[in-house]
């Protein structure tokens, strides 16, 4: 899996990006030990509803991100992924927003996705809330991760940056509309 994208790992940008995850998502999986499912619910849908808005009208973000905006980055990625399991949205529209090359996009998230759940399983079992129904969550995706991974490393190598950037695009809108509708009917569920 990893040999694909080896070379095209950024790691000025994984780094920093690891580090403020691994230290935040402490505090997102604190949050989530204590908050009232109703508000997290609310919380979801608005974080959902500003990805998409912020994807749809292609807010562009300074280029070549400093290694302080990066570890914030991280730090915001897994205090949502401690809290929503949904922290790669946001890494994902932060590194697309800053102009940063397909490619290395790519490499860097297919580690970084790693770190996000290390990160939050370490996370879980110090707030006491790790279960059973996570763990087998938790394996019961990595089949569909491997194939989503070879598939996206198919169409990778065939289409042309700016397709990819497009297809990018499109992707985090209906990942955030999907996730905001969930987050919508399982509220007044």
């Amino acid at each position: 899996m990893f040999r694909g994208v080896q070379k095209d790992v950024e790691y000025k940008l994984l780094l920093p990006l690891s580090i403020g995850t691994l230290i935040a998502s402490i505090i997102g999986v604190s949050i989530l030990a204590v908050i009232e499912p109703a508000l997290l619910q609310i919380l979801i849908a608005l974080y959902l509803a500003t990805i998409c808005i912020l994807t749809l009208i292609k807010l562009q973000l300074a280029p070549n991100p400093s290694t302080l905006r990066v570890g914030i980055a991280g730090a915001m990625t897994g205090i949502i992924n401690g809290m929503s399991a949904m922290g790669g949205l946001f890494v994902a529209f932060f590194l697309t927003g800053s102009n940063i090359a397909p490619a290395k996009i790519r490499a860097t998230m297919v580690v970084y996705f790693l770190v996000i759940e290390f990160a939050f399983l370490t996370s879980a079992f110090m707030n006491d809330i790790y279960t059973m129904k996570i763990f087998w969550t938790s394996l019961a995706t990595v089949p569909a991760m491997f194939i989503g991974v070879l598939l996206g490393t198919k169409i990778f190598k065939q289409l042309p940056e700016q397709q990819l950037k497009q297809i990018i695009l499109y992707s985090l809108i209906i990942l955030s509309v999907v996730g905001l509708v969930k987050t919508i009917l399982t509220s007044t569920a």
